[in-house]
């Protein structure tokens, strides 16, 4: 007996539309609000492991989102947060693009709905670079003011200086002014510290290929830093009383 036209023709927009999903990449059903959401993520997917050769390097997320009343679609890759999704009236495409500076070990996508609901899905990844020569730098270190108080939020810019190398990157202090960068490169490099009411610092400094600890002081606007050192003032006094001591013994004899 065949098969009437109408069961395969439903059999195929079943399977298009509910197999297909399911098919390729890292799938995930989650509930939202009173709907199931179907992320479909294609790039990366779960605990996906990438590697990048070229500078500047970027992380591309792909994919698409099944359901109805999606409102927006935003993904959080390092401190960078985008909108990444078009919206259709059934699902959403996502793709977008981040630049890979520092390389965090996860993604987090962020879907929310026209009825206030959210949900979240964070993607574990590994990121695996092959710099080009001379290779990587890794520095880190404290910004502080000239009484020896951390600074927070001090913004660092690092820039190559090697020839033939472009790299330009930035960070900035924390709470305890610390600042970290992983992933510079080239061992040239000019450094320029700036915060409100302090003046800029700019240094251009020599580095390992590996790690580096550098600490930076930040002089305020108004003042201005010492030509003389402490332990050069107290040189300099005891010196003087020695001189002195010297010519009234001389003049005695």
């Amino acid at each position: 007996m065949a098969i009437p036209k109408f069961v395969i023709i439903t059999g195929i927009i079943l399977y298009l539309l509910i197999l297909i999903p399911f098919t390729s990449g890292y799938t995930n059903e989650m509930n939202m609000g009173s709907q199931k959401i179907i992320l479909n993520i294609t790039s990366p997917e779960q605990d996906d492991v990438i590697f990048f050769d070229v500078f500047p390097a970027y992380l591309l997320v792909q994919g698409r989102i099944y359901g109805a009343g999606i409102r927006n679609v935003t993904v959080n890759f390092d401190t960078e947060t985008m909108a990444c999704g078009i919206i259709s009236e059934t699902f959403v495409d996502v793709s977008c693009k981040f630049s890979i500076h520092t390389g965090p070990d996860h993604i987090t996508i962020t879907i929310a709905d026209d009825q206030g609901n959210t949900i979240s899905d964070t993607r574990n990844i590994t990121l695996i670079s092959n710099p080009p020569a001379p290779g990587s730098v890794w520095i880190s270190g404290y910004i502080f003011d000239a009484n020896g108080t951390p600074l927070k939020d001090a913004r660092l810019h690092f820039e190559t200086t090697e020839p033939g190398l472009l790299s330009s990157v930035n960070t900035t202090s924390d709470i305890n002014g610390r600042y970290s960068m992983k992933k510079t490169y080239g061992t040239q490099q000019k450094i320029t510290i700036q915060k409100a009411g302090y003046q800029t610092l700019v240094r251009e400094v020599k580095f390992q290929p590996h790690t580096n600890t550098i600490n930076f002081t930040l002089v305020r606007e108004d003042q201005y830093p010492l030509p003389f050192t402490i332990s050069t003032v107290i040189f300099a006094l005891i010196a003087g009383i020695l001189i002195f001591s010297l010519g009234r013994s001389r003049s005695r004899v």
